[in-house]
């Protein structure tokens, strides 16, 4: 079949124009060494995929749509917190932060859908906002950020949809600690990662068929917090069907109920090393290991990871989960 993505014979290349610097610095014979970068980067004649009319017999039409800005900072540190002729413990780490921005799209538009996901929810080119912002329904609310509450219970819903989250981390960071004894060697990378909103439409579907602890209750009413039509607080009841389908469930409600935080503290990798002895001419170089990876998690996201992506890694495109394959923990050994 013909595919519904019109092609376009005017393209021009994407073009990338980036301004850096950076120092490096080593302070007491290398035992601490500093990296300092940074950079302001324009990407312009963007290629996408940008929505046209359906009279044309097509859905969308590759083309130059748009600028996009990075700018951010990279840091590194390295530690040698012991040095000795049989123990050493070397501390390595790093920091990052990247800002992205779409600054213009095609004359006359201020946002389009690049990716939809499900209904109320998809990835948008937002000027202004980071490409691939979330983008979908929200709730009603007053000057004072309540949610206003109709007359069946339920927040009511804005006729449009917004932006509700940006998929991006605020900051990323990673620390490395090495000790060295004698032949043994042992080394732990501990992952951060700080804000990166993320849809849980697992959570969504889970919690409107009532598998999760937090739709568990399923016998008593329950009160929105929320303010009614006339400005007085909420003191409406609706069934717990009601509750898990419409307000925290994938059931009608808006969407941005499911959108969580994504941050998170993790034990990456952690590797111990024997270095066996030479022997003659047999073993000039030989070692054995075991290695754990994925090992610890900690984050406050509801669903099975954070770190997962419907659209998957050929795909630019984060911050969507919907029954995705879960992550998976190792034990490696192995000889060198």
């Amino acid at each position: 079949s013909v595919s519904n993505t019109l092609g376009n014979t005017e393209l021009r290349p994407e073009i990338n124009t980036t301004m850096e610097f950076g120092a490096d610095f080593k302070f007491l014979k290398n035992r601490i060494t500093l990296g300092f970068t940074y950079y302001d980067s324009k990407a312009t004649d963007l290629l996408i995929a940008r929505p046209i009319a359906s009279s044309t017999g097509f859905a969308a039409l590759i083309a130059n749509s748009g600028e996009m800005t990075n700018k951010g900072i990279e840091l590194e540190l390295g530690l040698d917190v012991v040095k000795t002729k049989s123990f050493n413990w070397n501390i390595q780490g790093n920091f990052s932060r990247n800002k992205n921005e779409v600054t213009k799209l095609v004359d006359g538009v201020d946002q389009f859908s690049i990716e939809a996901a499900f209904t109320g929810i998809g990835s948008y080119a937002i000027v202004g906002q980071p490409f691939g912002a979330i983008f979908g329904s929200t709730w009603q609310r007053n000057d004072a950020g309540s949610l206003i509450i109709g007359s069946n219970g339920l927040p009511l819903k804005n006729a449009e949809d917004q932006y509700i989250g940006n998929p991006y981390p605020d900051w990323i960071s990673a620390i490395r600690n090495t000790f060295t004894f004698k032949g043994f060697s042992l080394t732990g990378l501990l992952d951060i990662r700080q804000g990166g909103d993320l849809w849980g439409g697992t959570i969504g579907r889970l919690n409107r068929i009532g598998v999760t602890a937090a739709s568990a209750n399923r016998t008593e009413a329950y009160v929105i917090p929320g303010v009614k039509a006339d400005g007085t607080p909420n003191d409406i009841k609706i069934s717990p069907n009601a509750y898990f389908s419409q307000y925290i469930g994938d059931g009608g409600g808006a969407q941005e109920s499911l959108v969580y935080d994504g941050s998170w503290v993790r034990l990456r990798e952690v590797t111990l090393t024997y270095t066996l002895p030479k022997f003659k001419k047999l073993i000039q170089s030989a070692s054995v290991y075991v290695t754990g990876r994925n090992l610890w998690l900690q984050t406050d996201y509801p669903g099975v990871d954070p770190e997962t992506s419907l659209t998957g890694a050929g795909s630019n495109i984060g911050g969507f989960d919907y029954f995705n394959m879960p992550g998976s923990k190792s034990i490696i050994v192995g000889l060198n």
